[in-house]
């Protein structure tokens, strides 16, 4: 059985999201349904508990990571549609920084004893 892990639908829906962005102008929908996807992710992921298989939390992660997918495009537009022109290059940039940086603290704040090499257990 091969097993694909649910973040690899992140940048096909963000890049879909993306586009549809770019063909309707609007940014907003998205967002929103960007973060209600996140939020019953997340609340779906809650009902997981030690006895619940594998497949069952990779097909909850599903939701969450498509709402991430959305929200890893929208807020591009909500900052660049506040600055000028001249100033695009700097906020894309520290925008991705940051998130760049948060997912570096993230992963390596990280410490699940399962995903470790057994001589760092």
């Amino acid at each position: 059985m091969i097993r694909v892990p649910p973040v690899t639908f992140v940048a096909p829906i963000a890049v879909v999201a993306g586009q549809t962005i770019e063909q309707t102008g609007k940014y907003l929908p998205h967002n929103y349904i960007g973060w209600s996807l996140c939020m019953i992710g997340f609340g779906v992921i809650s009902l997981l508990d030690s006895d619940s298989s594998v497949m069952r939390a990779e097909c909850m992660q599903i939701l969450l990571a498509i709402g991430l997918g959305i929200l890893y495009v929208t807020p591009q537009f909500l900052i660049l549609g506040t600055l000028d022109v001249d100033d695009h290059a700097t906020a894309l940039a520290l925008m991705h920084w940051f998130q760049a940086f948060g997912q570096c603290v993230t992963f390596t704040s990280w410490k699940d004893p399962v995903c470790l090499p057994p001589t760092i257990q």
